[in-house]
């Protein structure tokens, strides 16, 4: 419970936006079944996860090579995103709506710099048709993007809706079986 209390802490005072950063939450929804040729998902969760942050990594990667000709080299202009594994049903009831069969999908807070703020607008008005159509990205289905609102409140709702899983007890219960990596936090030097 030490870790959820401490990453609700890091996580309240460090995802405030800069005044002249934008907030954006994001919900990446992924198809493994199609790409892994898998019929029903595996059950172990560790690999449901570990499958879902590779697709997540590369969707990453093309969204800032679409921001800036040199990622590598702008790393300070990128989308700075705090992602969250989620599972349908569980804004209603953390623990009816998860299924070890079922497919993760990621929520993120994304804080974009005024220096690409008009790419990332064109990107959303296209529904990001540039990275869910891209061949190397098969198993991305969508992306849906809401501005997070100014205020110190609608960060915290916003937050508050994509660590909902996280936060729960049934995914602390989890995370300490499969010892696997709920949360991520983009661009680090390995992304």
């Amino acid at each position: 419970m030490n870790y959820i209390k401490n990453l609700k802490n890091f996580i309240k005072f460090s995802v405030e936006i800069p005044d002249d950063y934008y907030g954006y939450l994001i919900t990446h929804v992924y198809n493994i079944r199609q790409k892994y040729r898998i019929r029903t998902f595996n059950s172990n969760i560790a690999d449901n996860i570990q499958i879902v942050w590779k697709e997540h990594t590369k969707s990453y990667r093309h969204l800032c090579s679409l921001l800036t000709n040199h990622p590598n080299r702008n790393m300070h202009i990128l989308p700075k995103l705090y992602s969250f594994i989620d599972y349908d049903g569980t804004r209603y009831n953390h623990y009816d709506g998860y299924k070890r069969s079922s497919v993760p999908h990621v929520h993120s807070i994304c804080l974009v710099n005024p220096q690409t703020e008009r790419k990332f607008e064109a990107l959303v008005d296209s529904e990001f048709a540039k990275i869910v159509n891209h061949p190397c990205l098969p198993c991305l289905q969508r992306i849906h993007t809401e501005k997070i609102g100014d205020t110190e409140h609608d960060m915290q709702t916003a937050t508050g809706y994509a660590a909902k899983f996280f936060t729960s007890a049934h995914a602390n219960l989890d995370r300490e079986l499969s010892g696997e990596q709920w949360f991520e936090v983009y661009p680090t030097p390995r992304h």
